[in-house]
């Protein structure tokens, strides 16, 4: 057989689509010779996607890329945090309520205004309501930082660095795009998510974790059952972040479930899984916790409510600055 000659091979399996597949190739040029083998996988999901050799699954991505996945977070990074006082000029009582309801936790002993320990909702009064992803995120950076609008709207910018981070993987593991960096520049340069990510609102926080929910949901498809896990737990975190997300992942899941339903059916065990991590998340949210409403959580509540209605923001800023 000559050099250059390609020999073709098809190979035909009933295995389901999204089974995970290994072929060991191993070409003997005569009788008795030492012959080449290669190791290729693939996704049967994948139907536009080559196999890639085991051999070179690393080497596969050159290591410059990664240098550019690096330099794309940390441009991301200096955009978001340079003069992020300054810029927008308004800082909103909804972006400082964060970290005074953190403030109010610490030192009420992880407790929000109805006496709830470590609640999933804080409510100081019957007309608001703040969801507890936003709230538990600024209390790390309080303790270390105090109160001050750079460290509330830097904590809410770095956050959603991970929806960056999840455009970028998506690129590279699922779509397999040759310049997959580009995409999270992309993304990070969009005006309207330039503006949001500099600053504090629920939003913002939201988006990450939708983001992350549907990169491993992805990696559940197309890659390993495992990943359904890390899916339901950012699913429930874009659950817990904002008002509308109780709207968004009910949905996001009745679509997937029945876009997807023969592959789920495939996998069942892991859903059975899943479904009890669900049912562990969803008890966290009951009212076990619930304790006496306090006289101080009720003076602060109504104190940092009616500071809301009345639109003080100056008052709100004095009070972070100090």
């Amino acid at each position: 057989m000559a050099n250059d000659e390609t020999t073709r091979v098809k190979i035909t399996t009933a295995a389901p689509v999204g089974t995970h597949l290994r072929l060991t190739v191993e070409a003997v040029p005569d009788p008795g010779a030492p012959g080449g083998h290669q190791t290729v996988e693939l996704n049967l999901g994948q139907t536009n996607s080559p196999p890639v050799p085991a051999s070179s699954l690393l080497s596969r991505q050159p290591q410059w890329e990664w240098w550019l996945f690096a330099a794309a977070l940390i441009i991301y990074a200096l955009t978001r945090l340079i003069g992020l006082e300054d810029f927008p000029l308004y800082f909103f009582v909804d972006e400082a309520v964060q970290t005074l309801m953190a403030e109010h936790f610490v030192h009420n002993g992880l407790t929000n205004y109805e006496g709830e320990f470590l609640p999933t909702y804080f409510q100081p009064d019957p007309t608001y309501n703040q969801s507890c992803v936003t709230v538990y995120q600024q209390i790390i950076p309080y303790l270390l930082f105090g109160k001050s609008v750079l460290v509330t709207r830097a904590v809410s910018a770095l956050v959603a660095a991970l929806a960056v981070v999840a455009v970028g993987l998506t690129l590279r593991q699922i779509f397999q795009q040759r310049y997959w960096w580009c995409g999270m520049l992309l993304f990070s340069a969009l005006p309207v998510w330039f503006l949001h990510t500099r600053t504090a609102f629920e939003p913002v926080t939201t988006t990450a974790m939708y983001g992350g929910c549907l990169y491993f949901y992805l990696l559940y498809r197309y890659r390993a059952p495992v990943y359904l896990y890390a899916t339901l737990v950012f699913g429930a975190l874009t659950f817990y972040t904002y008002g509308p997300a109780q709207f968004l992942m009910p949905v996001t899941a009745v679509c997937l479930l029945a876009s997807d339903w023969r592959y789920h059916w495939q996998h069942r065990r892991n859903l059975v899984r899943g479904a009890g991590l669900l049912l562990l998340l969803a008890l966290w949210s009951s009212d076990a916790h619930r304790r006496p409403v306090t006289q101080a959580g009720k003076s602060c509540g109504n104190d940092l409510i009616s500071g809301r209605k009345a639109g003080d923001y100056l008052n709100v800023i004095t009070i972070l600055d100090t």
